[in-house]
């Protein structure tokens, strides 16, 4: 295990939902698993918000990018593809949500806002122009992966909504917007034949489908 020496313990996750023990483990530990729930970060969230910042400033492409964002009934939309469709393994654990999926966030979330423009991220930002369709203003952001992507995070935490991809990274978009008025509408079906219990995955106000 990378680092591992660096550490006196391995900590293992036990389940992929919340456990409250968490915060009774010692120090100079070292985490293995996902830890992924709202709940972990119930308490830090204001200092998330802080501390999660870029130490250089946005590109030019960005910039254009966040005014159109800044300017508009903003939904960021995600696609995750790379590994999930390529690797064998990780595509039978986690699968690739359809474009059925997306249609239906799509006819979900514009009943529920008005004028919505769709910002399209992905790590194959030529499969989603070729396969996405709608009739609403959109925008591909396809200058940041790979080497910004830590660019594509702040821009789609930016956005007023999201429609999420089954990926760690989409979720902190979503999780990163602290507007209240957000929607937000995930992936009811996160793995394919991973068989973890998802119920505390999301914040209970988003949607699942």
């Amino acid at each position: 295990m990378v680092f591992a020496f660096l550490f006196d313990d391995l900590v293992y996750e036990k389940m992929f939902t919340y456990d409250a023990e968490f915060f009774n483990l010692p120090d100079n530990i070292y985490l293995i698993g996902f830890w992924q729930s709202p709940k972990y970060f119930k308490k830090i969230y204001n200092l998330l918000l802080n501390e999660i910042t870029l130490k250089k400033t946005l590109s030019a492409y960005s910039r254009t990018v966040l005014h159109k964002i800044k300017h508009s009934n903003s939904v960021s939309v995600n696609f995750r593809r790379g590994d999930f469709v390529t690797d064998p393994q990780i595509h039978k654990r986690h699968g690739v949500l359809s474009l059925d999926y997306y249609q239906k966030a799509v006819n979900l979330l514009s009943g529920k806002i008005k004028n919505p423009h769709f910002f399209l991220f992905s790590d194959d930002i030529n499969w989603v122009k070729k396969n996405w369709t709608g009739n609403f203003p959109a925008t591909f952001v396809e200058n940041n992966y790979p080497n910004r992507q830590e660019e594509d995070l702040v821009l789609g935490s930016r956005c007023q909504h999201h429609i999420l991809a089954n990926s760690t990274f989409s979720w902190w978009t979503a999780f990163l917007n602290n507007r209240k008025d957000k929607q937000v509408i995930a992936p009811v079906k996160w793995f394919d034949q991973l068989k973890y219990d998802t119920y505390d995955l999301f914040p209970k106000e988003w949607l699942s489908i």
